[in-house]
């Protein structure tokens, strides 16, 4: 039987962060060459860890609509082919850059859905069937990349915990 079922939001607008240093930054080397969807989801995770949001957890799935696209964009259009820009087109580098901040050292699982919508049904059953078959928590996170009607990026995390 299905225990917790804990949903998390963050919204970020990443312009309003030129030129700070975050809270977390000693955490995640080269912070300041992160892409603004990894920014985000270090911002997320963050500002939960602050408020005792986060649960504990066995794994994680993490899903990216458009995956690496935006940083994709960016690179692909910049007049400077760089490697601190590169680097943030390759699709691990967002989970690599939170699984840092959360000194996490457990299984993780990245997919980036065509559709979101089956792509979250999909997790939330795999969590809730190793939540009956090992009582073990899976932490997930998921984020689409494009701007709410405010302007600002989201991410979203939610526990499934058996």
């Amino acid at each position: 039987m299905l225990k917790t079922y804990f949903n998390l939001q963050f919204e970020l607008n990443t312009e309003s962060k030129v030129g700070y240093e975050p809270t977390w930054k000693d955490k995640v080397e080269r912070w300041y060459q992160l892409d603004e969807t990894s920014l985000l989801l270090c911002e997320a995770i963050s500002n939960w860890q602050k408020n005792d949001l986060l649960k504990p957890f066995e794994r994680i799935i993490y899903l990216a609509q458009g995956a690496s696209n935006l940083a994709d964009a960016d690179f692909a259009s910049s007049s400077t082919a760089s490697p601190a820009k590169f680097v943030y087109t390759l699709p691990n580098i967002s989970p690599s850059v939170f699984i840092q901040l959360l000194n996490w050292s457990g299984p993780v699982v990245c997919f980036s859905p065509v559709d979101l919508e089956k792509s979250l049904k999909f997790s939330f059953n795999l969590a809730e069937t190793q939540a009956v078959k090992t009582q073990q928590s899976t932490f997930i996170l998921y984020t689409n990349p494009s701007l709410n009607e405010q302007g600002y990026r989201v991410v979203y995390g939610a526990f499934v915990t058996g």
